[in-house]
């Protein structure tokens, strides 16, 4: 047992390594970046629903209630792939990166409760934008635009199961990292350039309220609800802001200071408000199921220059979702496939984030896609292999926006065992 707590530390710290080293979108120069969501394989591959989900040897993240019904340790952990086709009406290019998504630990306390805790990536920043194409800039400028970083949540969450089938969970997580942004501008043959760019990092605390229920309709059918609240939280956002005057080198990744202009210290506060995520389906046991998840949340506050901009604003974000699974016989002896869970789903994202088009009017940026996935059951006890794959569309291309075609290729292991057995004797 000692050697698997050692052995998940470790990977832990690696993944930190990893989740700084990889590009992900034109959209994630807003805010803190592109979001991850803080979801299993298994929950993805189902359009994002999972608020009513709950098992014996499975982690189903987005309610914390759910960790009440384990009554197995399990090692969860997953990577994503990413692919991304950008379209900004002239041009396309193409990018992909690959970050790990999770990896947690989850084991029953008694009979009617269960702890899980781990790592995950929060958010990414991963950006480098050249323009050179604007109606206000002399001759020959430029302004090249790079960001890097990422946020990361280490957490902790607790279910007990009350009667009437009713489940309370309660977790808490820490958020932190750190974030580097530039905005280089230059013109071609003037001896000096000038950048813009600052070192931040971002930490605070927030916590998740869950609740599930399930009732019998008939012998066979279930109908399952379930309601998370993720409460208002305030993150602080630190750092140095620096104005550089440069050597001009048309290499944009060479800076060569010659003086520093503005050099100074900023503190500020992000705050996101309530989050509500609503589930609700109805299903039969280890067979099959379908339902529906709604999420909604007020406006992120930046209060701060270092991460807003005046083509930007920050809306009330939404989404909804739709999915279920499949399982053609859960006890076969015969057949591999028909143990197999099959499961599918697609997701309609109000993103939150409008940006000003050409024609000075701020549009909405939707994000939406359909997913499937299979989880397929090894040779050994309880252990289980999550694949998962979802194609999505973000933006649109017209008016100098940016659409994003994007295809996700996930893969998670989870490693399921008894601890605490008790000794028999010979």
């Amino acid at each position: 047992m000692i050697k698997k707590t050692i052995l998940f530390v470790a990977i832990a710290f690696s993944m930190q390594l990893f989740a700084q080293n990889s590009n992900v979108s034109p959209y994630s120069f807003f805010g803190l970046g592109e979001q991850f969501p803080n979801k299993s394989v298994a929950e993805l591959s189902m359009g994002g629903i999972g608020g009513a989900q709950n098992g014996v040897k499975n982690i189903f993240y987005t309610n914390p209630a759910s960790y009440s019904k384990l009554r197995l340790t399990v090692f969860d952990f997953s990577g994503n792939s990413k692919y991304l086709k950008i379209d900004d009406g002239s041009d396309k290019q193409s990018s992909s990166s690959f970050t790990l998504s999770h990896l947690s630990m989850g084991f029953p306390i008694t009979k009617k409760s269960g702890l899980v805790f781990g790592v995950q990536p929060n958010s990414k920043v991963g950006y480098k934008l050249l323009v050179d194409e604007n109606p206000n800039y002399m001759e020959g400028e430029s302004e090249y635009f790079s960001g890097y970083g990422s946020t990361n949540r280490v957490f902790v969450g607790f279910g007990y199961s009350f009667p009437l089938n009713i489940s309370i969970g309660l977790e808490g997580d820490y958020q932190f990292g750190n974030i580097q942004r530039s905005i280089l501008n230059r013109i071609e043959g003037v001896y000096l350039a000038s950048m813009y760019r600052t070192s931040s990092t971002v930490g605070g605390y927030s916590f998740k309220l869950g609740l599930q229920q399930q009732t019998e309709i008939n012998n066979k059918l279930l109908l399952k609800t379930g309601l998370t609240l993720r409460f208002k939280n305030d993150l602080e956002h630190k750092g140095v802001k620096q104005f550089l005057s440069l050597i001009n080198i048309s290499n944009p990744d060479i800076v060569v200071v010659k003086d520093i202009i503005l050099d100074e210290d900023f503190t500020s506060t992000i705050t996101s408000p309530l989050k509500t995520t609503l589930n609700v389906g109805v299903g039969q046991e280890n067979k099959w199921f379908a339902g529906v998840e709604y999420n909604k949340q007020d406006a992120i506050n930046f209060n701060n220059d270092i991460v807003t901009s005046s083509n930007v604003e920050y809306s009330k974000m939404s989404s909804i979702s739709f999915g279920g699974f499949y399982i053609p016989k859960a006890n076969s002896i015969t057949s591999f496939w028909e143990r197999v869970t099959y499961r599918a789903g697609f997701y309609n994202k109000n993103t939150g984030l409008k940006i000003k088009d050409a024609n000075g009017k701020f549009q909405e940026i939707k994000d939406f896609g359909i997913s499937f996935g299979v989880t397929l059951p090894s040779k050994r006890k309880f252990t289980n292999i999550n694949i998962g794959v979802d194609f999505g569309q973000r933006g649109k291309a017209e008016a100098n926006l940016i659409k994003e075609n994007y295809f996700n290729f996930r893969v998670g292991f989870s490693f399921v065992d008894k601890w605490f057995k008790k000794r028999k004797l010979n």
